[in-house]
């Protein structure tokens, strides 16, 4: 200001502070450039009073603009309310959908699959009610003991339809921890020790000393690995091996199980991951199963963001899945990893 008045050299100059609740809020600036003393005690006072009037003025244009703005901030939260109820409402009429579908699809599941342990247990039972007395011990024995393997497997059946229908859910949520694979490939293989060496089948884990580690649902992860392992040993013969190799690059996390069984025919491998299908993995008829298991990890999988494939070539089969990492994980110079074909 003192650069324009040295400027314009004004004859006259006043300034009256603009005041509001004693704090200043401006200044109300004015100059005659050839009057002097051209703003006398009369005009002073006007001016003092407009200043007052312009304080208010002011105060009401800085109320306004609040709660011009406080509306404009209402309008935008009921709009993301609405959206948000929008939302809601979508979601229950989907798990609603989905849920009827489950419910519908469980029940059909139920009525075919369950079915055949059913008749079978049954019709064993009513043998043994009926001839038990004259059936000699060995085949009541024999009868018995198929009776209780139906049961068992219908357990399992159950318990699995049970598993697949919870993680078709939409809203089936991830309980995701950082871990080790190789950590948790150990104590998997561990825990089908004792069933490897009834079969006197070799165990074998290929993992390096420092792998990243992946955040993922533990639980999950860990019931992937078992039903990969349980059915690589259930297809594997005496003196065979599984294998379980881990590995990474700079996008996943890499696990692939191996073994040296009868192998999957070419015409069953698009088909292995569908619920209920059972490939003819040779003769044994002790290897069957539900028909759940993949299809139950590649749904795991699924949830995690991964994907799982198998191979086959004559004799032996592999399944490979992956993890994808979190951003923040990468590969550095310190991270081992294995030059292992069956992971790339």
């Amino acid at each position: 200001m003192c650069s324009v008045v040295m400027r314009c050299k004004p004859r006259s100059l006043m300034c009256v502070p603009v005041q509001k609740r004693a704090r200043l809020v401006g200044v109300l600036y004015l100059e005659h450039g050839r009057v002097a003393g051209a703003f006398t005690a009369d005009r002073i006072r006007i001016l003092q009073a407009l200043s007052t009037q312009a304080a208010i003025s002011l105060e009401n244009a800085q109320l306004f603009a609040r709660q011009r703005q406080e509306i404009v901030e209402r309008e935008q939260a009921q709009s993301k309310l609405a959206a948000a109820l929008a939302d809601v409402k979508r979601l229950s009429v989907q798990l609603e959908a989905e849920n009827s579908f489950l419910r519908r699809d469980l029940i059909a599941n139920v009525s075919h699959d369950l079915r055949t342990p059913l008749v079978s247990i049954r019709g064993y039972l009513e043998v043994l009610a009926a001839k038990g007395d004259d059936l000699e011990a060995a085949k009541r024995r024999s009868y018995l003991d198929t009776a209780v393997r139906q049961t068992e497997h219908l357990g399992t059946l159950i318990d699995e339809l049970f598993e697949l229908a919870k993680l078709d859910f939409k809203g089936m949520t991830l309980q995701r921890e950082t871990f080790q694979l190789a950590e948790l490939a150990s104590d998997v293989l561990q825990k089908f020790q004792l069933m490897a060496d009834g079969k006197r089948v070799r165990l074998h884990l290929d993992a390096p000393s420092r792998v990243p580690p992946v955040h993922a649902d533990l639980s999950l992860i860990e019931r992937v690995l078992d039903n990969l392992v349980s059915n690589a040993l259930k297809h594997t013969s005496s003196g065979g091996c599984v294998s379980l190799t881990i590995g990474a690059d700079e996008r996943a996390a890499k696990v692939c199980v191996v073994d040296d069984g009868a192998g999957i025919p070419l015409a069953d491998l698009p088909y292995i991951f569908d619920r209920f299908y059972r490939a003819s993995r040779g003769s044994d008829s002790s290897a069957s199963g539900t028909g759940l298991g993949l299809a139950i990890a590649k749904r795991i999988l699924e949830l995690h963001g991964g994907s799982i494939v198998a191979y086959s070539a004559g004799e032996g089969a592999a399944f490979r899945f992956e993890l994808p990492l979190r951003p923040d994980i990468r590969l550095d110079e310190n991270v081992e990893v294995p030059e292992s074909p069956l992971l790339r």
